[in-house]
């Protein structure tokens, strides 16, 4: 029962994430999302794919997000959709993953609900701050599939994940200093 309301818990974060306007509070819901997530694992019984969870989720990808939001000064950029029409399609593809799931397998797993969630923010949102948070809870997310692996594996694959988040903001802060612009929309104005 615990469980199931930390899923619901860490859901709703997930969605207030995709569209809080205040940039400052990503990295503190990304973290409080990143320790229930890890209590949601210690419940089901310890194990040691818990420390690379525990690195990413609660140290690292909040940590980032803060660094990329303090560096950045701007203001978020305009999402690709108005912002009551993007929390009520938000809703819905929420409640329609919710649906399918129940129907077809006769289970709901809020974790794959959440992914969901991070897919639709990285194409929904233009601001490339929101996406590194999209990506951040994706990646944390992604540790459930990885209980299943040998513990070198399940490393090798939380750094490549911190890997490419670096990247991300490498590349972010670059193209800030570069054109002063932090949307999607603007990324047709780079020259390889």
């Amino acid at each position: 029962m615990i469980e199931i309301i930390i899923n619901i818990i860490m859901v709703i974060l997930a969605t207030i994430m995709i569209e809080v306007r205040k940039l400052l509070l990503l990295p503190i819901l990304l973290a409080a999302q990143g320790l229930l997530f890890t209590c949601s694992i210690l419940l089901e019984g310890f194990s040691e794919h818990v420390f690379p969870i525990i690195f990413f989720s609660i140290f690292f990808s909040p940590f980032m997000v803060n660094y990329i939001i303090r560096r950045i000064h701007l203001s978020e950029s305009n999402p690709l959709l108005p912002h009551i029409i993007s929390i009520a399609l938000l809703l819905l593809l929420v409640f329609l993953c919710i649906s399918i799931q129940f129907l077809i397998f006769g289970i709901v797993d809020l974790n794959l609900i959440i992914i969901i969630i991070g897919v639709y923010g990285i194409i929904v949102k233009t601001d490339l701050r929101k996406i590194i948070a999209c990506l951040s809870m994706i990646f944390m997310i992604s540790h459930v599939f990885l209980e299943y692996l040998p513990l070198e594996l399940s490393i090798i694959l939380t750094f490549l994940s911190i890997f490419f988040l670096s990247f991300f903001i490498f590349f972010t802060l670059k193209f800030y200093l570069v054109s002063g612009k932090i949307s999607t929309r603007d990324l047709k104005e780079l020259r390889f």
